[in-house]
């Protein structure tokens, strides 16, 4: 969200602003909960972004996109953690065609 007279947050832990860091805090929670490696906030937007997960933590991507509740990666999008084309693909890539996530993302796609 932005300050009061309108100018964005001031960006926390290494460029993450406030409001992406509570919506990244949520669905690292999340995914966290069903492995017993925890992955960090940075390590999951990083790997959201790129659609690469550090050796070891493959899981938690597909969790992330499997198992978080749609308003969760709204919030992130909305943050501006990632792209809806960003989780979109990550969809494509992990979930079957008929998963209820990955029809929600493909709603959300930049159009072209």
């Amino acid at each position: 969200m932005a300050g009061t007279d309108g100018t964005p947050p001031p960006p926390i832990r290494d460029g993450i602003t406030p409001d992406q860091m509570r919506a990244l805090a949520l669905a690292a929670r999340h995914v966290n909960a069903s492995t017993p490696l925890a992955i960090s906030e940075e390590a999951l937007l990083e790997a959201l972004r790129t659609g690469e997960a550090p050796a070891g933590y493959e899981h938690h991507l597909f969790a992330a996109i499997d198992e978080t509740h749609p308003a969760t990666l709204a919030d992130l999008v909305i943050a501006g953690g990632v792209t809806y084309d960003q989780l979109a693909a990550l969809a494509d890539r992990l979930l079957p065609p008929d998963h209820e996530t990955r029809g929600w993302l493909d709603g959300r796609r930049s159009p072209g």
